[in-house]
């Protein structure tokens, strides 16, 4: 139970409700250790979260920055 609030409260920048949830997450990750005896099932399912909740709001940065320094048409 204290590592799953420890992981919630590393995620504070989150503000209470991703507390609350990270919390959670943190708590089931740690079930899967307990259940496999594993630590692996975890990182993995902690690395494809990061990748479905990260990916899609960095590629729109990156596409935004992409587009930054394109100039337009030019009107004259």
């Amino acid at each position: 139970a204290g590592a799953s609030l420890a992981f919630g409260a590393l995620h504070a920048y989150q503000g209470s409700v991703g507390v609350a949830r990270t919390g959670l997450l943190g708590a089931g990750l740690a079930g899967a250790v307990v259940v496999s005896g594993s630590l692996w099932p975890a990182i993995v399912a902690h690395t494809l979260i990061d990748l479905a909740l990260g990916l899609g709001p960095a590629r729109r940065v990156v596409d935004a920055f992409a587009g930054a320094g394109t100039a337009g048409p030019v009107e004259g």
